[in-house]
């Protein structure tokens, strides 16, 4: 659930009514919190993560009440190759992104569902040297008005 991630970093979605999520990533890190080598930069290389969207998620509306949408299963990878021991080394190879907020296949949800993650290709990369992970995402939000916070 990111919206479990928000709380550890600053709680500040509660300050926006509508938020909606467009792109997630994924890192894989090591014990120096350098990024985990891709075992290459050639197609078929890269570390290979399926993001899984939330099927059930919760939004908010402009009067702080909680809603739940039921959205059907989608999908898409969040592929990367490294070029260096630094993080801004990374190349994505497949982000994974939602264009249209709502369509016949995909859909933006709300940070407040469950997400998963799986490695699609742990056969290529040194998995024992993973001790952490970089979770990022992007996407729309807003506001709720001054008036409403008082």
């Amino acid at each position: 659930n990111i919206r479990e991630l928000d709380r550890i970093t600053g709680d500040r979605f509660p300050d926006f009514w509508r938020v909606r999520i467009e792109s997630v990533t994924l890192i894989l890190l090591d014990g120096n919190s350098e990024p985990i080598q891709s075992s290459g930069t050639s197609f078929g290389q890269e570390i290979q993560i399926r993001i899984k969207y939330p099927t059930i998620f919760n939004d908010t509306d402009y009067n702080h009440h909680e809603h739940s949408f039921l959205a059907q299963n989608f999908d898409c990878n969040s592929d990367y190759i490294t070029h260096g021991p630094d993080i801004n080394d990374i190349e994505w190879s497949s982000p994974c992104q939602v264009g249209e907020e709502f369509n016949q296949k995909t859909y933006k949800p709300s940070p407040d569902g469950i997400y998963s993650f799986k490695i699609e290709n742990p056969e290529t990369i040194d998995m024992a040297s993973v001790q952490s992970l970089v979770v990022g995402f992007s996407g729309t939000r807003i506001r709720f008005s001054n008036k409403d916070n008082e």
